[in-house]
């Protein structure tokens, strides 16, 4: 194991907290860069410096610090953040130019206050923002007109970024069935039995009816628009993907395939693959021919590990990127050569995390309250 070297600041008081590991020893440094207090300890093996170099780093991030690394090597954190709060089995979050949106759900006296939390990359606290609903399952960004667009809790909100205004986009409640999902100059969404593309105006460019089935308690549902904003992803049936016009959702194409469920689905920039993550059955990755309209196979994208189930994937800007992970490991590919490039373990998660590229960076955010920055 090569040895460790972390450095945490406290933002309100300007003291740090540097950790590390040399051999079988684990290093404390803290208080004021130019006074710091020294402490060592030696572990049996590395194994254990390495588990309490983690718990000492965790204690500090719960106090306030802030892993910050400018100069982080592939597969190391550039950022740690405590985000806190209760497990609501939400992790979204999203970048912007103004800032890293996360949300944060927190209980006083007994009641939830759900907000979101906006930090820049240096893990700089610069607002936080009280939200009209409980449990924010999605976040999205459409850059064409500077709005968050949120899934709270099946109610879908536009956020003004310049207003800093909440608009209800929705209807009443009727069934946990939703998506946002934003492309170039189009948002759409679905929401309480109605499927809705938007321009930038947040204008209705069209609005179409669906249904769901339940399926043993469970509902296959799952949507997404294309990067440039003319096609939509629609999957509402066990083995069925409808591709929709976005202008008018008239039926492109009818995809179907040996799956029961799909948790997520992304274009190519060409508009020509489709990628999907399986819900239960192989909990593996699908992927879709947008011109033969049939599932193809890619076996260069499959993860090393014996099981191929996958929890979380997402693709950075330009799509050279895919990541995949399961549970606390992530695998980094080639998306253009088709070819794995790196592994690597993600730091304070208990079984699940939210994956989203924040500019060149992963973003995750993790079940046990930390949001990363891990340089890819």
């Amino acid at each position: 194991m090569e040895n460790l070297v972390h450095e945490l600041i406290n933002h309100e008081d300007g003291k740090i907290i540097r950790l590390s590991t040399y051999g079988n020893t684990l290093i404390s440094e803290s208080g004021k860069p130019d006074k710091l207090k020294r402490t060592e300890k030696e572990f049996p093996n590395e194994q254990e410096v390495q588990k309490n170099f983690l718990k000492k780093e965790w204690e500090a991030l719960k106090k306030g610090y802030v892993l910050r690394n400018d100069n982080p090597n592939i597969g190391e954190p550039r950022l740690h953040y405590y985000v806190g709060g209760g497990y609501t089995g939400s992790l979204s979050f999203q970048g912007t130019d103004k800032g890293i949106f996360v949300y944060q759900n927190v209980v006083e006296a007994n009641i939830w206050k759900d907000q979101l939390l906006l930090i820049d990359g240096q893990g700089n606290l610069l607002q936080s923002i009280p939200l009209p609903k409980q449990l924010a399952w999605e976040i999205a960004y459409q850059e064409g007109n500077q709005t968050l667009y949120l899934d709270l809790d099946h109610f879908i909100y536009a956020y003004d970024l310049e207003s800093q205004e909440f608009e209800n986009l929705g209807a009443n409640k009727s069934d946990p069935s939703s998506f946002i999902s934003v492309g170039t100059n189009r948002t759409v969404f679905a929401s309480f039995g109605q499927l809705k593309s938007l321009d930038n105006d947040n204008n209705p460019v069209f609005d179409q009816a669906y249904s769901t089935v339940t399926i043993k308690g469970n509902t296959p549902f799952a949507g997404v628009v294309s990067p440039d904003g003319k096609k939509i992803a629609f999957h509402n049936k066990p083995g069925e993907i409808s591709i929709l016009h976005a202008d008018y959702g008239d039926l492109i194409a009818h995809l179907k395939g040996d799956f029961q469920m799909i948790e997520k689905m992304e274009f190519t920039e060409s508009g020509d693959l489709l990628l999907a993550q399986e819900q239960y059955g192989s909990w593996g990755m699908l992927y879709f021919d947008l011109i033969n309209n049939q599932q193809i196979t890619i076996p260069g994208l499959e993860i090393p590990e014996y099981s191929k189930e996958v929890s979380r994937f997402c693709l950075n800007a330009d799509q050279s990127k895919l990541v995949l992970s399961q549970r606390n490991n992530v695998h980094v590919f080639d998306f253009k050569a088709k070819k794995l490039l790196n592994s690597f373990r993600l730091d304070y998660i208990v079984k699940n995390c939210q994956l989203k590229f924040v500019n060149e960076y992963l973003g995750v955010r993790t079940d046990y309250g930390c949001f990363s920055l891990y340089k890819v």
